[in-house]
């Protein structure tokens, strides 16, 4: 028999063979194709639309949408619609990139066939000129919602199964994650944007809490953190806040909040761990019965010009120099060491416990993904790591809202995925002259005339 080659060239697109067999009837079945000829003619749509500049988003611009009537409403729509159409085909042509054995995942591909189904759906809906449509549209939205959120979880298990199978392959995903984070955090704002606009809310502006003060969000986060790190180790460190507590500022408090919440997880593992789990560090006649023999986890939060700085620090002995590259990559976790040492001591400091709540320890997304958040509207994590004592942490957020999304910052990442898994051919798409601008690193940007933002 002869055999199969993995990628067949179509247009200017490498796409895996398996997807366009007369036989893999998968994505056939998925997009409503039967034919191989059809396929293909929907992989040129697909191509066509990735060819048209993503046009970014800022807060100032989404703070100016302050019209609530239909003609905003039905022109809002209408922008959503189409630039979904642009950054799913954009994200779509990523999974086309990735190797063989990494689209052949089972969670990778239910991830790429909801994307693939939501780019149809997306892609045969007519322009939107009525409220009647904008109202059909948003009903749409609001469906497609609950799948979109499973494909978290989807490539969390994903990664989880390549790192364990194909380490190689599992280890260079992070251009194609943070490309694929970068997309999700740009489709939640301009979705949740659109929605807060048909039921305003006072202090608000749209998604965009107007006085979002830190202070606040990091009080409540903190204490949610602290029963979760009690429910798996049986209790949690104390927690002090100071600085410019008033300060508030334009921003989206879900954001801040999934920030936050990820480095006050980390904080306040690392502190419990360190003291209740026989760390060579720790003096062998310290001794933590209570809340209260653990050193603190602080906070602060200041203002500067431009941005707003949130430092949490704790003592928690740092993290090992071999780890420090590797804690921005997607998948990269401690929770199986740290299981392993909870295991040893026979469980948790109350016995409740013998391994670690999901909600303390996850995929390994959490930092990186953090980051993106942060990084999406100009902000940014840096982490000042002290082996041995502990970890200061730096969250910087602009308030003042003029950054555009930073899919700039991952724009070429198709080109690293290239060099890590290369093809037997060349394909045109690196070619410049199948770019709009002529960039040869795959950037989503088409040059100033695509610089066009939210309208209404």
């Amino acid at each position: 028999m002869r055999a199969m080659k993995p990628w067949v060239h179509v247009g200017t697109l490498d796409v895996p063979c398996r997807l366009v067999t007369r036989r893999s009837t998968s994505a056939g079945k998925l997009i409503g194709l039967n034919s191989l000829e059809a396929l293909w003619t929907h992989v040129g749509i697909i191509e066509k639309e990735a060819k048209k500049p993503i046009r970014p988003m800022t807060v100032q611009k989404l703070m100016q949408t302050n019209s609530y009537g239909d003609t905003a409403l039905v022109k809002s729509a209408e922008w959503v619609r189409e630039e979904l159409i642009v950054r799913f085909a954009h994200r779509i042509q990523d999974f086309h990139r990735l190797p063989f054995v990494a689209l052949a995942n089972p969670f990778v591909m239910d991830t790429y066939k909801v994307y693939l189904e939501t780019f149809e759906n997306l892609h045969k809906r007519k322009k939107i000129t009525t409220r009647d449509e904008e109202r059909d549209f948003s009903e749409f939205l609001s469906e497609w919602r609950p799948r979109h959120d499973r494909t978290v979880d989807y490539m969390g298990q994903g990664v989880r199964q390549l790192r364990a199978v194909a380490p190689d392959v599992g280890g260079h995903m992070n251009w194609f994650l943070e490309r694929f984070f970068y997309f999700r955090i740009s489709r939640r704002v301009m979705v949740d944007h659109l929605m807060a606009r048909k039921d305003p809310k006072a202090g608000w502006r749209g998604s965009i809490q107007l006085s979002c003060n830190p202070a606040l969000i990091l009080k409540s986060r903190a204490e949610a953190v602290k029963e979760s790190c009690r429910n798996s180790y049986g209790l949690a460190p104390p927690f002090h806040l100071h600085g410019n507590l008033d300060v508030t500022f334009a921003y989206f408090p879900d954001h801040l909040s999934l920030i936050c919440t990820e480095l006050l997880k980390n904080a306040m593992r690392a502190t419990v761990e360190m003291y209740t789990m026989g760390n060579s560090m720790v003096p062998s006649n310290t001794i933590v019965t209570d809340e209260s023999d653990l050193p603190a986890v602080t906070a602060e939060i200041h203002k500067g010009r431009t941005e707003v700085v949130i430092k949490i620090a704790d003592k928690g002995g740092g993290i090992p120099p071999r780890n420090l590259e590797n804690v921005w990559n997607y998948g990269y976790s401690t929770v199986d060491d740290s299981h392993k040492k909870m295991a040893e001591r026979g469980g948790s400091l109350t016995g409740a416990n013998t391994t670690i709540g999901a909600d303390m320890a996850g995929y390994g997304f959490g930092l990186p993904l953090s980051r993106a958040f942060a990084r999406f509207f100009g902000g940014d994590i840096h982490i000042q790591s002290h082996f041995g004592v502990g970890t200061d942490v730096y969250l910087t957020v602009s308030h003042i809202g003029d950054e555009a999304e930073a899919l700039a910052a991952v724009a070429s990442a198709p080109t690293q995925i290239q060099e890590h898994f290369p093809r037997t051919h060349t394909p045109n798409h690196h070619n410049h002259s199948h770019h709009p601008t002529g960039n040869s690193h795959g950037s989503d940007f088409g040059g100033s005339e695509g610089y066009t933002t939210w309208p209404g």
